[in-house]
């Protein structure tokens, strides 16, 4: 379903339209890295009319967390509220399962007093990143992706000429990557697909040379780790009909999931890493 310029599963597009018209102060969206929650926030900031001096972006730097003076800036910047009964200030919190657990803690208070006409959102693609108590505040939607078809279709009014099957082999049918692959844009995320694609195909030796360019920084690992398993996802779907290649796939997405487990454990990201060379 095509929501206002957006591409959306009927379920989300009905989420969005209610809150157009009932906007909850303390929202997050959720769904895997590339679904296009970034896009969704900021085109809902703007239907509830946030006025672009009126929206304090929070996002992290590349590889870097979201740290604690960044969130005490929220304070500060609801503070600039205006008398006026009618002014909106948003908060837009990208990527927030990044911040630190000192961040999350200077957030809370934000949340329990959020003044009127005041609003904070948040997207996070790992929610068990996230305290329970920040869970607790918010109101969850976990976005839906639109149908295989759909999307084929949205992409190509973007690009006429691009190769629908391609486009989705590279994404796992994840909106806001295919999107970004259909518009011909860089991004961090679809160099680490690349990354991860290579990586299967490589040696361990060619492996563990990635792994070395890539283990310095945890969040990138982490992302790297959310690209491995795009491939994967985006390999199963492909391959539905074949059993012989769907316990192959099936088999290297646990080991990612195993990864996944390992970096929630806060083992050595180079640790989890060369395992994962070796293993697959």
């Amino acid at each position: 379903m095509v929501y206002s310029s957006l591409l959306l599963h009927p379920k989300t597009a009905s989420y969005i339209a209610t809150l157009s018209n009932n906007p909850r102060q303390s929202i997050l969206l959720t769904g895997y890295k590339g679904m296009g929650k970034s896009t969704l926030l900021e085109h809902l900031a703007e239907s509830l009319g946030a006025r672009p001096e009126h929206i304090l972006r929070i996002q992290p730097a590349q590889g870097s967390s979201i740290g604690i003076e960044e969130i005490r800036s929220i304070r500060s910047f609801l503070k600039l509220k205006s008398n006026s009964a009618s002014t909106k200030l948003f908060v837009l919190i990208h990527d927030a399962d990044t911040m630190t657990l000192e961040a999350q803690n200077a957030l809370l208070k934000s949340l329990e007093e959020t003044p009127v006409n005041c609003y904070i959102f948040l997207t996070a693609s790992r929610i068990g990143q996230l305290l329970p108590t920040i869970l607790s505040r918010v109101e969850r939607h976990d976005i839906v992706k639109p149908s295989n078809e759909e999307l084929i279709q949205y992409i190509r009014t973007i690009n006429p000429s691009v190769d629908g099957p391609r486009v989705m082999a590279l994404s796992a049918g994840l909106p806001g990557l295919a999107i970004s692959i259909a518009k011909d844009e860089s991004s961090e995320f679809l160099e680490l697909i690349q990354s991860a694609k290579s990586f299967f195909g490589a040696t361990i030796y060619d492996r563990l040379l990635v792994v070395d360019g890539i283990a310095k920084e945890k969040i990138r690992a982490v992302d790297f780790l959310d690209a491995c398993l795009t491939i994967c996802r985006g390999t199963i779907d492909a391959n539905s009909s074949n059993p012989k290649l769907l316990a192959v796939w099936a088999a290297k997405s646990k080991a990612v999931m195993r990864s996944f487990k390992m970096s929630e454990r806060n083992v050595s990201s180079k640790l989890i890493l060369v395992e994962l060379a070796v293993n697959l």
